[in-house]
């Protein structure tokens, strides 16, 4: 007789395991399967001893159950929840089903769900003034008989979390009701919680949600997990009424929007990448609008102790035919005031863009228009005090380079200036440290007056009715030499009997005589422009300078003053073609309006030495009255 080794013992033992393991699961399915098959016939009974578990009563019209692999599922048809008290309206659902966890409902002798899906469950939401929302018919907040407690500790235990086909509609006080369909399915996996979500409205709005962690959700500070939110919104101003909270900024028009949220140790690092057009910015009261025919960025979201940072790259805006492409942008949202800070971009174009807000005004418009300013922007800061009135408080700083800007109104135009500005509600302030500068006044000279080095500050006021412009000591250099200059600009925004007007005070030292044309402006009368032309021959211009004082307005010889002087060395002037030049000529020639004079130390005509001899000429010059 051959004896068995241990090992076939144990295989013949493992082998009638399996088969008595296979026969009483068959058992368990049969008899699974026919007490389900009479659910429907004990569905008083049944609804009896859930009830007898749950903090609300549930009601159906009919009751079925099936065998879903090897768990029992129980499936309710138009479910009704009815809660205790007055707090909480009862919740209609179209249909429900159950499945049960059977070890653990045996382990805790009592029904244990693994699986939950609600379909066509209608959910009303209430919006307060605030924002704020809230399940319509919970009543008073923590008044819900324990409703709150027993979710808390029932959704941890279950598997799946299944919505369906459901419907939320949104109640605000100062608006009719907004609709949305949405679906839902939360999974768990021990600690591991998976979410998708997709929620879409009636007017093409939709949004799908995908997030998956360790821990309570419920609970930031321990939970760590991955968040993907994809929108579409064909109406994105309707977005805006389901926020739980009131923001200072709304925006309309159509967008897609992709989020990334990385929660780790109740840390957050949200990323984002958007494109929209038609879009129109708008701050929460309507003070301020702002429209864009796109919009487009990728961006990193920051939550700091006093607000909210957005880092954005590659930011493309388009509006009015232009079109901006930042690098680099800087947002910092803290409550109601906000900062921006931008890179490098170019300027062209943003007198269309900023006469296309509606909140700009009309004359400032034309003017921006007028201007046309040009230049590369290296580095911009912009604040508001207070979104809800921007208006207030505000300030903007830039530094810009290569800028222009043409002439308006008698205010000279530019081209090559480097400049850092800053500007604020009232008035600003401008630094000038250009090479290469160019400017152009059309009003007094003919040709624009072109230098190798600018450097000085202006000072703008305004208000309603007026600007005012006013320089320190301007300091140029060029071909003629070293030039300084003190500029002021009155512009009214209204006719009036002056009109436009300036200042502008020119000194020149060192230079040649040849130079003077560039200083002579072609205002003054036509026979002494000729005459300046051909009397002044080769010399050494000492000192020169000019002046403008009054109206910029053509003809308002009444109102305006235009002076000059040269004090010159070692030149020949020519006072009258029939007289003899008067040679290697040191003195000073003083031009007041349409009157000349001139004082000489020392000079040759001819063999003979003159000196200390004046001249003055004050004839009348048709349109250009002689100054008293």
């Amino acid at each position: 007789m051959t004896r068995s080794s241990p090992f076939h013992v144990l295989a013949g033992a493992l082998w009638r395991l399996l088969v008595a393991g296979v026969v009483l699961l068959a058992l368990y399915v049969a008899a699974g399967r026919a007490l389900m098959g009479n659910v429907s016939a004990l569905q008083p009974q049944l609804l009896a001893a859930l009830n007898e578990r749950l903090p609300f009563t549930l009601s159906a019209s009919s009751v079925s159950g099936r065998m879903e692999a090897f768990s029992p599922e129980l499936v309710f048809t138009d479910l009704r929840l009815a809660f205790p008290g007055e707090a909480i309206e009862p919740v209609q659902l179209a249909r429900g089903s159950l499945r049960l966890a059977p070890l653990r409902s045996l382990l805790t002798r009592s029904p244990q769900a693994s699986f939950v899906t609600l379909s066509g469950l209608s959910v009303e939401l209430d919006q307060d003034e605030a924002g704020h929302l809230r399940l319509r018919g919970f009543g008073v907040p923590g008044d819900d008989g324990g409703l709150r407690d027993w979710l808390a500790s029932f959704l941890p235990r279950v598997r799946a979390l299944v919505l369906e086909d459901n419907r939320v509609l949104l109640h605000r006080p100062d608006a009719q009701g907004r609709r949305a369909r949405l679906d839902l399915t939360l999974r768990r996996s021990g600690s591991a919680r998976t979410l998708d979500a997709r929620i879409e409205t009636a007017v093409g709005n939709a949004a799908t949600l995908h997030a998956e962690g360790i821990g309570n959700p419920l609970s930031p500070a321990t939970w760590r997990g991955d968040v993907f939110l994809a929108l579409e919104a064909e109406r994105l101003e309707r977005l805006f009424d389901w926020l739980p909270v009131t923001v200072p900024v709304r925006a309309a028009g159509r967008a897609g929007v992709q989020l990334w949220l990385q929660q780790a140790g109740g840390r957050s690092d949200l990323r984002l990448s958007l494109a929209g057009d038609n879009l129109l910015l708008e701050g929460g009261g309507g003070g301020w609008r702002v429209p864009l025919a796109s919009l487009a960025m990728d961006a990193a979201l920051v939550e700091g102790g006093e607000g909210w940072t957005l880092h954005a790259s590659d930011l493309s805006l388009a509006q009015g035919g232009r079109h901006w492409l930042l690098p680099r942008a800087q947002f910092d949202l803290r409550g109601d005031s906000l900062r921006v800070r931008s890179g490098e971009f170019r300027l062209d174009g943003i007198d269309s863009f900023l006469a296309s807000l509606p909140s700009m005004p009309p004359r400032l418009a034309d003017a921006l228009g007028v201007l046309a300013p040009r230049g590369d922007v290296r580095a911009l800061e912009f604040s508001l005090d207070d979104l809800r009135a921007p208006g207030r408080g505000w300030e903007l700083t830039a530094r810009v380079d290569d800028l222009a800007v043409e002439s308006w109104r008698g205010a000279p135009g530019a081209a090559g200036a480097d400049a850092f500005v800053r500007l604020y509600p009232g008035g600003g302030d401008v630094r000038i440290d250009s090479e290469g500068l160019v400017l152009a006044f059309p009003k007094v000279y003919r040709e624009p007056l072109a230098y190798d080095t600018v450097h000085g500050d202006l000072r703008l006021r305004w208000d309603p009715e007026q600007l005012w412009i006013r320089s320190g000591l301007l300091e140029a250099s060029g071909e003629e030499g070293t030039a300084r200059a003190l500029l002021g600009l009155h512009i009214p925004f209204s006719r009036t009997t002056v009109g436009p007007a300036m200042e502008l005070l020119v000194g020149l030292g060192d230079s040649r005589a040849r130079y003077r044309d560039k200083y002579l402006p072609y205002r003054l009368p036509a026979t002494l422009r000729r005459w300046l032309a051909d009397a002044i021959g080769p010399g050494r211009v000492v000192t020169g300078g000019f002046a403008w004082r009054g109206s910029l307005l053509e003809g308002n010889y009444d109102h305006l003053t235009v002076q000059l002087h040269f004090d010159v060395e070692d030149a020949t002037v020519a006072f009258d073609p029939a007289w003899p030049p008067l040679e290697v000529f040191a003195g000073r020639l003083v031009i007041d309006d349409s009157r000349v004079s001139v004082w000489g130390e020392r000079g040759e005509i001819a063999v003979w030495i003159v000196e200390d001899g004046q001249l003055k000429i004050g004839s009348q010059v048709s349109g250009f009255p002689t100054a008293a």
